[in-house]
């Protein structure tokens, strides 16, 4: 995984973790169904019949009389098809139409009761077609199937020249609106939790990752603790449920708002989801034509049957390592970082913390996990840093007697599939260290790996753990409680293979047949003493096909480097450094002689980008 250093909360990078389906929401299926003309149940529980043409009216014109029973109909189906979708002042507005204001001509006050307050009469007409038919107000409300209160409505705009607006739910005689000030105060909660991003994840639609230990409930707690205390006491002291609680805002609406707004996770991401895999399957269970859905089933079984390929291929090459004393195979990634200081106080969850990084490789011929642990002031995450960490333990863990070495990673560009990788390998079989090396690459999301179940033996202990105030004491809970052995990189063992490799192989690489080599999409690479000045590619996971590349310089020679690549502790970010200040006054005497080192050893003012895990930001 690549570090993120953005500090501040792209909106375009926000993006929404769970649509709302507000046409399933049953006010607006009620307000859809009633404006369509429908049967449907109200609020109270009650049914209400389908829309219908009222009663006959009374008025000397005999309006009724003027239409058809097909012509009724007519005039109801084509008013409750403006109302499609809920549209109600599609309604209103066609209603307004065929009403007309005049001035009164004449007034007869009574004595009995006070004047009139009209200010209007009105006519009502009826049209079909280009036909326009007047009728009384009886009349006018029955065939269209609508109460005098809503004519009266309509009639009164009608006079005052103003048009029908939707203004339910805008009321304030029940406010149940969160105000914007609190719905602010949620928002800048949110965005003060330190986060870090996945690199798997799509450039425009990066998710970003809380702590594994926050959650949203705890989240809330934490705004309440801020902003609410009474409510923070009862929340904390009674043992009150979350979503009891009625605070300066509930938890449903701060849930709500988190969801809505954010889209966020909690602990390590998940990196083995096959994105493919989900979109194939959304397709398949929306898709409604059959011979459609069968080749989309077609299509995943496909792509599952690739991913498969790799797992086989573990287990061949796991019983070729078992069974043979010339062979071994190696899977190697980075742990998800841990943090120091652990302090557990609230403080915590809103300051950046120091990273220690986990490198782990595991020999599968002997089940041996070694684990290559430093902080973020001794290395980086590069392919510089990898390909000395597999050099280390080529030379201290694997036998000479040992001739074919297959290797097994993720695709991580950064760390694990790059050049600098490749020429490593190649250098190896061209200095006679090895007679057969063959790496071996998953198709996205199917790359779980044996480092995967020791990574997860780690994270057990690591929700075991009070404080872990420096890096040491990972050390000690990885070799000691996880049984894995540790080696503790120093600046000393990091070398600078990718600068010293340019001098050696070819920046872009293409063959006699003008193919060119492109790394990202290499399945498998086959180095052989046999085709020593070669290496064969293959981009499919069957490895039916390869394609050959010379990828040396002319006249040049194989070296490894041999001066560090590190003479001095990496620089911490200014903003890390003024975080971690504030936590070393939980830390006892001798966390806080170590953290008063780091910040001696200087600050990275631009927070440059490197090439770590996730980062927290």
């Amino acid at each position: 995984m690549s570090e993120s250093n953005d500090s501040g909360h792209s909106e375009t990078e926000i993006n929404v973790k769970k649509r709302r389906h507000e046409k399933e929401w049953k006010r607006n299926k009620i307000k859809r169904l009633k404006a369509e003309g429908k049967a449907h149940v109200n609020w109270k529980g009650r049914l209400v019949p389908a829309r219908s043409t009222g009663d006959s009216c009374s008025c000397k014109r005999l309006c009724f009389s003027k239409f058809s029973a097909d012509s009724k109909q007519h005039i109801l189906d084509q008013f409750n098809k403006l109302g499609s979708d809920g549209n109600k002042i599609a309604q209103d507005t066609y209603l307004q139409g065929l009403i007309s204001a005049h001035a009164i001509k004449k007034r007869r006050p009574r004595k009995e009761t006070p004047s009139s307050t009209r200010c209007a009469s009105y006519t009502y007409k009826i049209k079909i077609g280009n036909e326009e038919t007047p009728v009384c107000t009886q009349a006018f409300c029955s065939l269209h199937g609508i109460k005098p209160d809503r004519v009266k409505r309509l009639a009164r705009l009608v006079n005052s020249g103003l048009v029908s607006q939707e203004q339910r739910g805008k009321h304030n005689t029940r406010p149940n609106q969160v105000s914007s000030q609190v719905l602010m105060l949620i928002d800048q909660h949110i965005r003060s939790f330190p986060y870090r991003v996945s690199h798997y994840a799509a450039s425009n639609k990066k998710r970003r990752y809380l702590a594994s230990t926050l959650s949203i409930t705890k989240m809330y707690e934490l705004f309440l603790q801020k902003h609410d205390s009474e409510a923070h006491r009862t929340l904390t002291s009674k043992k009150v449920s979350a979503d009891k609680i009625h605070g300066v805002a509930s938890y449903r609406t701060f849930l709500k708002y988190f969801r809505d707004h954010f889209n966020y996770g909690f602990g390590r991401p998940q990196v083995d989801k096959c994105r493919e895999c989900e979109q194939l399957n959304v397709k398949i269970q929306t898709e409604k034509n059959v011979t459609i859905r069968e080749k989309l089933q077609a299509q995943l079984k496909v792509h599952k049957v690739k991913g498969k390929t790799f797992y086989n291929e573990i287990k061949r090459c796991t019983t070729l390592a078992k069974n043979n004393d010339d062979t071994e195979m190696i899977t190697f990634d980075y742990e998800q970082n841990l943090p120091v200081p652990v302090t557990n106080v609230s403080d915590e969850f809103y300051l950046r913390q120091l990273w220690v990084y986990n490198f782990g490789v595991h020999g599968m011929s002997d089940d041996k996990q070694v684990m290559y642990m430093y902080d973020e002031t001794v290395a980086k995450k590069g392919c510089s840093e990898v390909t000395s960490m597999l050099k280390h333990y080529i030379d201290n863990y694997v036998p000479v007697a040992v001739r074919k070495l297959y290797v097994f990673s993720d695709g991580c560009t950064g760390q694990n599939k790059n050049h600098t990788l490749v020429e490593f390998f190649f250098s190896l079989i061209k200095t006679g260290r090895f007679d057969y090396i063959e790496q071996r690459y998953p198709i996205r999301g199917h790359s779980y790996l044996p480092n995967d179940r020791d990574f997860a033996k780690i994270e057990v202990q690591k929700r075991k753990q009070g404080k872990v105030e420096i890096p040491q004491r990972w050390y000690e809970i990885v070799r000691e409680d996880c049984k894995f052995e540790v080696v503790e990189v120093n600046r000393t063992m990091i070398f600078d293979f990718k600068k010293h490799f340019t001098n050696i192989f070819k920046k872009n690489i293409t063959n006699a047949s003008k193919e060119k080599f492109l790394i990202s999409e290499a399945k498998i690479i086959k180095y052989s003493i046999s085709h020593i000045n070669e290496i064969a590619v293959s981009t499919a996971m069957s490895g039916i096909l390869f394609t050959n590349f010379r990828i040396m310089k002319p006249n040049t020679k194989i070296s490894m480097p041999t001066r560090p690549m590190y003479d001095e502790p990496i620089p911490v970010k200014e903003k890390k450094i003024a975080n971690l200040k504030l936590l070393i006054q939980y830390l006892s005497e001798e966390g806080q002689q170590y953290f008063t080192r780091v910040f001696e050893g200087g600050t990275n003012p631009e927070d440059a980008e490197s090439d770590s895990d996730t980062e927290y930001l």
